[in-house]
C-alpha cells in the first residue's frame, strides 16, 4: 500500500475519539480490555488511557491490553516511525507487532529503559541486535519516538525530543515484520505486563526527522 507522508494511523486514546483512528486512513478501532480514562499529557482529565496491568476481579486474574487490527495500512514494511506519550509505572510491551509471535516491537524493559527491536519479515536466520535507550523517567509523562530508515539502515530512539540511542542495523531485503496486528500492554508467553498511561500513538511509513517529531508533540492535545 503506497501512502503519503502523513501518519498511516493516529490513535489519540482520549475520550473525544476513544479507540478510533483519527488519521485520514481510518483504520479499524482498537479493541480495549481493562483500561480506563485518566489525565493525559495535556492535563485533560480524560486525555489518556490507563493500563492497570494485572488486576483481580472476583478472584480472576485480568490483564489490561489493547489490540489494533492491521488491515494493511499499519504494514509499514520498510521505513517506520512510532510516536507516543507514555507514563510508565511497570515495565512491559508498548507497541508489539504480532500478538502470537515476534514482529517489530518496542518495550519498556526497565522503568528507565526502552528496548526497540527490528524484526525481518521472513525468517532469515539473522539476529538483529536491539536498540536500548536509557533516560526514561518513571511515573511522569515521556514523549517517545522510534524510527528506522530502510535507505540508510539507521534506527534511532528518542526520549523527550532527544535521540538517546542510534545504530545502523542494516537493511531488510524482504522488509520488516509489520504485517500483523499490534498488541499493547502484554504479550502471550511473557510475564512482563505494562502498567501506566498511554496517549497519542502515531505511526508513519517514513523515518521522521527530529524537527518533525518535535512538531508532532501536541498532535492530540486538547484544552483542559
Amino acid at each position: 500500500m503506497i501512502l503519503s507522508r502523513g501518519a498511516v494511523a493516529t490513535y489519540a486514546f482520549t475520550s473525544a475519539v476513544r479507540s478510533e483512528d483519527i488519521s485520514q486512513y481510518k483504520n479499524p478501532s482498537a479493541r480495549l480490555v481493562g483500561v480506563s480514562f485518566i489525565t493525559g499529557p495535556d492535563g485533560h482529565p480524560q486525555g489518556a488511557y490507563f493500563f492497570p496491568g494485572v488486576t483481580r476481579i472476583r478472584g480472576r486474574r485480568r490483564i489490561s491490553y489493547a489490540i489494533i487490527p492491521n488491515n494493511g495500512c499499519l504494514d509499514t514494511r520498510y521505513s517506520l516511525t512510532m510516536i507516543f506519550w507514555v507514563f510508565p509505572e511497570a515495565p512491559g510491551p508498548l507497541v508489539h507487532f504480532n500478538p502470537k509471535g515476534w514482529g517489530v516491537h518496542l518495550w519498556i524493559t526497565r522503568l528507565n529503559q526502552l528496548y526497540f527491536r527490528l524484526m525481518p519479515r521472513k525468517r532469515s536466520g539473522r539476529r538483529v541486535k536491539p536498540l536500548i535507550g536509557r533516560g526514561l523517567k518513571p511515573r511522569t509523562w515521556n514523549y517517545i519516538a522510534a524510527t528506522y530508515n530502510h535507505r540508510t539502515g539507521l534506527a534511532t530512539l528518542f526520549i523527550n525530543r532527544y535521540p538517546v540511542a542510534q545504530r545502523n542495523v542494516g537493511k531488510f531485503r524482504n522488509g520488516l515484520a509489520t504485517n500483523y496486528p499490534i498488541i499493547i500492554g502484554k504479550r502471550p508467553g511473557s510475564r512482563r505486563v505494562f502498567r501506566g498511561r498511554l496517549a497519542c500513538l502515531q505511526i508513519f511509513n517514513v523515518a521522521l526527522t527530529r524537527p518533525e517529531i518535535v512538531a508532532l508533540q501536541k498532535k492530540c492535545f486538547r484544552p483542559s
